[in-house]
């Protein structure tokens, strides 16, 4: 009877090992799970960076200096949201010390920049998108830029995703992760404004919308679709194709004027 007591017992104690066993596997997430998470948590880490690259490598491949000035304006602010944050730790009690947050939830590369009240993840994409749509948005039609808005509040949320998961908005002044991606938003809004005056007063030719212009000092005549040239150009002349009859029509033009026209067989 003992014996079969003590078999019972075994079994039992068994069974209790195995079903701990299950429930421990069917809780831990899978290899493939924990590699899309990993995987997807750098992706979005380093997506700052990469928006400063594009700037770069768009200019390095239509050789010119055009698209570098938002990423430049990027880098910029986040040392105007390092220096804000200086300027408000004087008038705050309790200043978060930018030492504390973690290198999982800043722009790699500005770590020691980082400020305690507005993440530069968020600022750093703000201040290029807010310098691009400012600038589009006075030569271009709303719905134009509607893909250019989607694809910053895209940035956005990939930030703040990334965040949410390295536990990073308890490390600012604000409670709020609310309030703290505002405040990043804001920061980036003013250094993308501020940037975008001072290319449109100092470099007009090299904001976005001054791609595919044509500079004033070019002596090719501008034409419009119809083929006589614009108001305000040279003395120039054209022709038309010919006719069935073999017959083709020249024009002389004097400031955007026809001064005359003859048929020529």
């Amino acid at each position: 009877m003992a014996d079969e007591t003590s078999e019972l017992k075994d079994t039992i104690a068994g069974l209790q090992k195995t079903i701990s066993e299950l429930q421990k596997a069917s809780t831990e997430p899978s290899a493939a799970s924990k590699w899309i998470s990993t995987y997807l948590r750098q992706l979005f880490l380093y997506l700052p960076n990469a928006l400063v690259l594009f700037g770069f490598i768009m200019d390095s491949i239509n050789q010119e200096f055009r698209y570098s000035l938002a990423s430049v304006i990027g880098i910029c602010s986040v040392f105007v949201n390092w220096l804000g944050s200086k300027l408000v730790s004087l008038f705050v009690t309790n200043p978060v010390s930018h030492s504390i947050i973690a290198a999982q939830c800043t722009v790699p590369g500005f770590e020691s920049l980082e400020s305690f009240f507005s993440p530069q993840g968020i600022v750093l994409p703000s201040a290029i998108f807010t310098y691009l749509l400012i600038d589009l948005g006075f030569h271009r039609n709303p719905s134009k830029n509607a893909g250019t808005a989607i694809l910053m509040f895209a940035f956005l949320l990939a930030q703040s995703i990334v965040m949410i998961w390295n536990g990073c908005f308890k490390s600012y002044y604000f409670s709020s992760s609310y309030i703290t991606i505002l405040a990043g938003m804001l920061v980036g809004a003013f250094s993308g404004w501020m940037g975008w005056i001072g290319v449109r007063y100092g470099a007009p030719q090299r904001l976005p919308s001054g791609a595919g212009s044509i500079s004033p000092s070019s002596n090719a005549p501008m034409k419009n679709p119809l083929g006589a040239p614009s108001s305000g150009t040279p003395d120039v002349g054209t022709c038309s194709p010919p006719n069935d009859q073999d017959q083709f029509v020249c024009e002389a033009y004097k400031d955007g004027e026809v001064v005359t026209s003859t048929i020529v067989s």
